[in-house]
Parts: C-alpha cells; sequence; structure tokens
C-alpha cells in the first residue's frame, strides 16, 4: 500500500496522469528539470527548491517501475530481444516518386554485437522500378541485412505492376461530350493532354502508354502504361449551379510542399564536441530539366543534442510548380557505444567484477578529454548503489560548460577456481627431493576490461623428499612475483593463485604404502620351511641387497628390512622395505599358450632372430586389479632349425587366478616357397603324333651344408607322352632349388605346340588345345580330276582320295589328326578347306560340307 500512495503522489508532483507512458513521465521531467533548475532561478529561491522535489519524484517512479518489469523482463523481453536480434529484415517505407526515380537512403538498424545492441548506419540504393516486396541485401563486413520494399500511400495514383491508375473525375454531363480534352497528370510531373472520343462510363480505361513505372532491368527508357479511369458524379441536371461560388484569387497564398525527412545517426564523441556532417536526402525539383535528383549538404551539429534532436532546414527540400518550398527536418539519433549508455546528459556504464577485484584499486574509463581514473571500492563504495565521475558526461544544449556525470553501476561475482597444474613424481625423486622444478602452465589474471584471462608462465619450485602423493603446493604471485613471465601485476592485472596437484606415479617394482616400500617375491610351495637366498633390487639403483629367509610358512609370508624405504617428511629417518611372498602350486599352474610363427624356409636354413610383440595380463596379488602390459621379445632360430620346433618362454603369459604365470610356447611354421623355376617347351605335331624326349638344361639355388648359397646348371630329361595337349604342365618333383634339411622344390614345364607349315592343330573354334588338324588345298574346277593327294601328317606323306564333284568348302577325312590324350591309339579327324580357281558360275560356289 506504501508503493501505490507514494506512486500516486510521485505521478501528482509530476503533474501526469495516472496511466502515463514512460516516454510521457521522461518528458514532463525534462521540462520540469528545466524549468526550476537552480542556474535559471537564482533570483527566486523558493523556485529551486522545488528541483530538488522533482528529481525525487522521478527516480522514485523509475525504481519502482523497474521493479515491476523485472519479472516480465525475465520471461518476455529476453526472448523478443533474442528474436529481433536474430532477425536480419527490415521494411524500407518509399514514396512512389523514390521508387520512380530510383535512390540512395540511409537507414539505421539495430543489430546485436557480444550480447549488446547496437546500432548501425547503412547505405541502401534502390534502382528504378523497383517492386513492392523486393528483398535489397547490403553486406556490411561479415554481416548481411535485408530490406523489404514497402510502398507508401500515393494521393493521385495506383500502382499495378509496372502500371499507374490514375483516377479522373468527371460530372455525369461530360459523359455524353465527344471530341473533347482533358488533362492528365504523370508522375514524373509533366502534364498530358487527352483527348475523349467516345461516351465514358464507370467501366471505361484509357492506356496510355510508356507513361507508367519503368522496367527496372530493360534499358532504352521503356515503361510501363497509365490507365485512365473515370469517377463519375451524378449531380441533379436540374439543379442550378451557385453564382457565388468563391473563385481562387491571384494573391492567395501557396501551399508548402511536404517536407522531406532524414535521419542522421551520430556517435557520443560526437554529441560531445559537436561536428559538422553532410547528408543526403531526395529533392523534387519539377522546376529544373532533372525533376528528381539526390542532393548533398553539410549540417552543424551544436554539442550536446538531446535524444530525438530534430533539426529543421528551412526552404531546402521539395520544389513542385505552384507551391512553396518544402523543409528538410534531420531527426538525429543516437548510436550505441561500446562502453556507455546515454540517460540525458548523464552516460551510464556497466562492469562485471570478481569480489577480488573489489580489494584493489578498478580503472574507470574516461570519456572525451576525461581521461580514466582508479577508484578505491574498499573506501568510496558501499555497494548499496552506483558510482558517479561528477562532471564527465555530456553537455547541457546550448551550454557546453555544464556537463553530466558518468555513472558506474557494478555487479559482483564469485572469484573464479584458480589455475591448477600437476606435478607428476616418480619414487625416485620422492626419495631424493627435486630442487628447481621448473613447472609450465596458464595462471587466471583479471584484465583491464575485467574479463578472466589465463597466461602462460613457468615456475621453478623446490619439492621436499618424502611428499605424500595428492599434495597441494599453493604458488602465491607474492612470492614467486619475481619468475613469474607475462604482465606484473598492477591497476589493470590482478592475478590468482596457482595450485600444483602432486601425483606419484606407480613404479614397476615397488608400491608405496605411506614411507613404506613394498616388493613382491613369488615362491613355491615346497620351498617352506628352507633356507632362501633373494636379491632385493634397491630404489635409485643402488647395490641389491642380499636377503637370507628361513621358516617360511603360511603364517610369516613378510619380511622387513628397516631404513630402505621412503623418507619420512620432516624427519632424517626412512620408512621400511617390505618383502612380501607369494605362494604359487605347479599343480595350479596355467595351461601353455601355445603360438605359431611362421619364417621363410631361407631363413630357416640359414637362421635368425625373430623380434616378437607380446600382450600379456597381470593380477596384481593385493589389489587384485588386472593390467595389460606389452613386452618384446627376440626369438633366435639356429640354422637349419627344422619344422614344428618348439621354443619355450618361461612364464610370459598371462597370469592365472592363483598369480601363476603360463609359460608362452612359440611352433616354427615354415612358408614354403612358391615353383620358381617355370619353363616353356616347345615340341612339333610330329613329337605329339609319336612321343618323344626331351633335355633341357636349368639354373637352381642351392644353400648347402655350409649354409653359403649358390647357384648351378642342371640338365633334365622330359618325357614327351603321345596325345598331349597344348598348354599342359609337365611337373618334375623334387628337382629345383635345395635348401639344407629340406627337400628339393618342383620344377614346372609348359607344353607349346610348333607351327607346322602345312596343318593347323586349332579347329574352327580358334581352342589351341585341340586335336583336329586342317589343311588348305588349291583345286582347279576346270581340271575335272578323279583324284587328288592330301597331304597327311605321319609315315604316309599323302592320302588320295576322290575330287570333290560339286564345289564343297570342306571336307573331312577321319583318323588323319592329333591323337586323343586319354587313349593314344585313337586320332581325331583332318579337315580339308578347299580353295577352288576358274569357277564362273554363282551356283558352283561351295554352299555346303561333307564328310
Amino acid at each position: 500500500m506504501d508503493n501505490v500512495n507514494d506512486e500516486s503522489k510521485w505521478l501528482m508532483i509530476l503533474d501526469v496522469p495516472v496511466d502515463s507512458s514512460l516516454d510521457v513521465i521522461k518528458s514532463q521531467f525534462k521540462k520540469l528539470a528545466k524549468k526550476y533548475h537552480p542556474d535559471k532561478c537564482r533570483n527566486n529561491p523558493e523556485l529551486s527548491k522545488n528541483f530538488g522535489t522533482i528529481n525525487a519524484a522521478y527516480y522514485g517512479l523509475m525504481k519502482l517501475y523497474s521493479k515491476r518489469n523485472d519479472k516480465k523482463d525475465k520471461n518476455d523481453t529476453s526472448s523478443k530481444q533474442e528474436q529481433q536480434q536474430k532477425s536480419n529484415e527490415f521494411p524500407l517505407q518509399l514514396t512512389l516518386e523514390e521508387l520512380f526515380h530510383g535512390c540512395v537512403k540511409q537507414e539505421i538498424v539495430p543489430w546485436s554485437i557480444d550480447n549488446k545492441i547496437e546500432e548501425k548506419c547503412l547505405t541502401v540504393t534502390i534502382q528504378a522500378g523497383t517492386m513492392v516486396n523486393t528483398e535489397i541485401k547490403v553486406q556490411d563486413e561479415d554481416n548481411q541485412f535485408i530490406f523489404i520494399v514497402k510502398e507508401l500511400e500515393h494521393p493521385l495514383f495506383k500502382r499495378n505492376r509496372y502500371d499507374l491508375i490514375f483516377t479522373k473525375p468527371i460530372n455525369v454531363q461530360d459523359t455524353f461530350k465527344i471530341d473533347y480534352q482533358i488533362t492528365v497528370p504523370t508522375i514524373d510531373g509533366e502534364d498530358i493532354p487527352l483527348l475523349i472520343d467516345q461516351i465514358v462510363t464507370s467501366t471505361t480505361e484509357i492506356a496510355i502508354p510508356n507513361r507508367g513505372m519503368p522496367y527496372p532491368i530493360v534499358s532504352n527508357g521503356k515503361r510501363g502504361k497509365m490507365i485512365v479511369k473515370f469517377s463519375i458524379n451524378y449531380e441533379k441536371l436540374h439543379e442550378p449551379k451557385k453564382s457565388d461560388s468563391k473563385q481562387p484569387s491571384i494573391n492567395e497564398e501557396k501551399v508548402k510542399c511536404l517536407p522531406t525527412k532524414v535521419k542522421l545517426a551520430l556517435t557520443l564523441e560526437e554529441i560531445l564536441n559537436g561536428v559538422k556532417k553532410k547528408i543526403y536526402y531526395n529533392q523534387i525539383n519539377q522546376n529544373c530539366e532533372k525533376p528528381f535528383q539526390i542532393k548533398e549538404q553539410f549540417v552543424e551539429i551544436p554539442p550536446g543534442v538531446p535524444e530525438d534532436y530534430q533539426l529543421v532546414l528551412k526552404d531546402e527540400g521539395n520544389q513542385e510548380i505552384n507551391k512553396l518550398p518544402g523543409d528538410v527536418i534531420v531527426s538525429i539519433k543516437t548510436l550505441k557505444h561500446q562502453l556507455f549508455e546515454r540517460d540525458g546528459i548523464d552516460l551510464i556504464h556497466r562492469m562485471k567484477i570478481y569480489e577480488n577485484q573489489t580489494k584493489h584499486p578498478l580503472r574507470i574509463p574516461g570519456f572525451g578529454d576525461c581521461e580514466s581514473i582508479n577508484i578505491k571500492l574498499w573506501l568510496n563504495w558501499n555497494r548499496n548503489g552506483p558510482i558517479r565521475i561528477v562532471e564527465c558526461g555530456l553537455p547541457l544544449p546550448n551550454k557546453p560548460e555544464i556537463r553530466g556525470d558518468i555513472v558506474v553501476h557494478l555487479d559482483v561475482m564469485e572469484n573464479p577456481k584458480t589455475s591448477e597444474w600437476l606435478l607428476e613424481l616418480t619414487l625416485a625423486d620422492v626419495n631424493t627431493g627435486v630442487k628447481q622444478r621448473e613447472m609450465f602452465g596458464k595462471r587466471a589474471f583479471i584484465d583491464q576490461n575485467g574479463s578472466l584471462v589465463y597466461r602462460k608462465e613457468s615456475n621453478k619450485i623446490d619439492i621436499e623428499r618424502g611428499i605424500e602423493d595428492g599434495t597441494k603446493i599453493i604458488i602465491s604471485w607474492w612470492k614467486h612475483r619475481a619468475s613469474l613471465q607475462g604482465p606484473k601485476p598492477n591497476l589493470c592485472w590482478i592475478p590468482f593463485d596457482v595450485v600444483i596437484n602432486v601425483e606419484v606415479l606407480q613404479h614397476q617394482l615397488f608400491k608405496r604404502d605411506g614411507p613404506n616400500l613394498i616388493y613382491t617375491i613369488s615362491i613355491v610351495e615346497n620351498e617352506f620351511n628352507k633356507k632362501l637366498k633373494f636379491k632385493i633390487p634397491c630404489l635409485g639403483g643402488s647395490t641389491p641387497i642380499d636377503l637370507k629367509v628361513t621358516n617360511i610358512n603360511e603364517n610369516k609370508l613378510e619380511h622387513r628390512i628397516p631404513n630402505f624405504g621412503l623418507p619420512i617428511k620432516g624427519t632424517p629417518y626412512k620408512g621400511d622395505l617390505i618383502v612380501k611372498f607369494r605362494v604359487v602350486a605347479d599343480k595350479f599352474k596355467a595351461e601353455p599358450i601355445i603360438k605359431p610363427i611362421e619364417i621363410n624356409l631361407k631363413d630357416l636354413c640359414k637362421g635368425t632372430i625373430k623380434n616378437i610383440s607380446i600382450t600379456r595380463k597381470e593380477k596384481d596379488v593385493f589389489t587384485e586389479s588386472i593390467t595389460t602390459q606389452t613386452k618384446s621379445l627376440k626369438l633366435k632360430i639356429p640354422a637349419g632349425t627344422k619344422p614344428d620346433t618348439k621354443f619355450t618362454f618361461n612364464r610370459m603369459g598371462d597370469d592365472s587366478i592363483l598369480h601363476i604365470t603360463a609359460d608362452l610356447i612359440y611352433i616354427i611354421k615354415p612358408i614354403m616357397p612358391k615353383p620358381r623355376i617355370i619353363y616353356h617347351l616347345w615340341i612339333t605335331l610330329e613329337d605329339v603324333l609319336y612321343g618323344c624326349t626331351k633335355q633341357h638344361v636349368i639354373r637352381r639355388t642351392i644353400i648347402g651344408q655350409d649354409l653359403v648359397e649358390r647357384v648351378e646348371a642342371k640338365e633334365l630329361t622330359i618325357k614327351i607322352k603321345p596325345g598331349i595337349t597344348n598348354q599342359e604342365r609337365i611337373i618334375l618333383e623334387k628337382s629345383g632349388d635345395h635348401y639344407y634339411g629340406f627337400e628339393p622344390i618342383d620344377v614346372h614345364f609348359y607344353v607349346n605346340y610348333e607351327n607346322h607349315p602345312t596343318f593347323h592343330h586349332y579347329d574352327t573354334l580358334g581352342s589351341y588345345k585341340s586335336t583336329k588338324l586342317c589343311c588348305y588345298v588349291k583345286f582347279d574346277w576346270k581340271s575335272r580330276v578323279t583324284f587328288i593327294d592330301i597331304p597327311a601328317l605321319g609315315k604316309e606323306k599323302f592320302i588320295r582320295i576322290l575330287a570333290p564333284k560339286e564345289p564343297l568348302p570342306v571336307t573331312t577325312i577321319k583318323g588323319q589328326g592329333l591323337p586323343y590324350s586319354h587313349s593314344p591309339d585313337k586320332r581325331d579327324d583332318l579337315e580339308v578347306r578347299w580353295i577352288y580357281t576358274n569357277v564362273t558360275k554363282e551356283s558352283e560356289k561351295p554352299s555346303c560340307s561333307i564328310s
């Protein structure tokens, strides 16, 4: 209820209605503040007392309204601003004259940069004849803005694409007249005489070509049509005209042209000092040859112009016939600033700082001729309101010597997490300690803009002996400021401390238990109650310890060696080395892991060393955790090693449940070489008919018992069976390369038929493995002989057959071809292909074949 009473009281003081908006309240406050300002009421001090009452009422209303709008701003305003920031489409309002002539417009659009809405002034070029709803894209740096053309309503014309529609009012008496003249205005300011040669009705339309809107793409001045429509005024025919109608006088005042509105965007710096700016606007001047032109003019802007200020340039606008020149109204807007927001003559600066910054001087940026200043927050700020820097804002209009304030609003945040580095140490480092260990990492700073940044730096620290795992070492920047690399702590750079987390790495042999070390040895059950000797390694590579143990049993499975552990922090003493025994039994031993390994035959003969990489699983006896380790082994294979030879690596396999390591066995598998020696054997058709024996010399590689490689020549005898086919393979076993300890390699021969001068060994399908033979024989048709001799393969050189009585192409002779491979006693056929000469008639040409 108190807030409601205060609100009505404050509204009465400002003399504004209850439902007034914020804009109305602000404008009323500015009027009253100017009226009752102490500078203007020096002669009447009672009036100047009202200035404080007005200020209290105004700021009380502002605080009350801001609290009411907080809840709405969280839900509604944030989503609307995000949608507005993401949208890059803006309407562009243009007159019909601007669309007709084309123009250049300067538009101010909002845009979001780093979650701040700023204003940009963009230049938009409109082409003559542009259609409505056309999208004009303007590229500004990396952003693209889209302007959608919207047409303002014209008092005379309506647009239909590229045509213009003009409605002419006409009396009903004039609709019956024929051959009378009217005047039609055009968009370019020229009046066209139009002759009416018909009776006019409400649907009459007269089209005047090339008087509409220009086409934006077509050149040579092509335009649309001007369509004249008629609006008939149905007056009573008998109604007399008023004789006392007022006639326009010559001395009557002319109407002034409509004003031209121009938007001008200014920065805060330009408002502070005043500026001379050049503006561009479109001017219609019907008294010149160019009725439409773009005019530029310089404008003097005084310092401290208020928001939404309008500057009027008299008689600088449009000039139309029979009208007075119009004015140019320049609307001034303030662009968004990166650091400040304008509130009248005050400038608002918002900062986000960390709690740590409140303990250091804070630098506030200056504006204009006011330099930045340093403020000690713990002295000058009570956290209940903003900080005011007097007379550093904008000047009062017409009084540049009086300036507003810079109002700083601070938003204090929690300190960020300190920078954390990781330091990895081995047990040897813990045992001996480390001096001047150089560390590299990033330290957190607060820069001059209040942002959290990280800078790379290096520090040298000393590690004490016996440091525990998980220890945190804090490096204060005051203690190690001499070793800092980067900006030194000052008013603009506030550093944070660095926390180093110590992590001790796991050792291969030892396990840490506080200051003690644990070393594990495997023994067998039958070693109980016996004297045993062990060599225990020491940390740091010292001489191993000779350990003699007796009476080991199930109740006693560890032995302590004092003063051989890690040093105890802060004391000159050391912990113990604890030797633990794990018992294994042969009956629980895991099955060996057998793996084959392939070796080249030549390497087996000469001997080689094979590098093997194995992956094995180990189980910790205390934590029962399973780890995977990769090890490399060398397998030495002696010369002359036989296949299936086994090579054993003791306890190199995976650990079993009882922590008994299995053996790893590799079995040699030789890689037999392919038959490298392949030869081609050429034989004649007579060899195929009767069979033969061939001699062939080859070269083969031999490695003897002395493991020396040499090459020798060897003569081989190949038996050719009758009926062997072409491309058939003959294998001579154990006749090729010979390696010591292994059988010789086979030799392969491929049979190839030699070309015969008379016979061909392939059939009509062209198969080289065929056993048929064919030959070509010339025959003189006019000789008329009864018998003819045909060549034959074998002992008989010729075969006599009957001469063809008709010109047949082929004659088949049974049993005169090559022998079959599966039965060499039988032979295939011989085809005789005739070549006729002196054949004159078409009917005597060969047409078929017989056997």
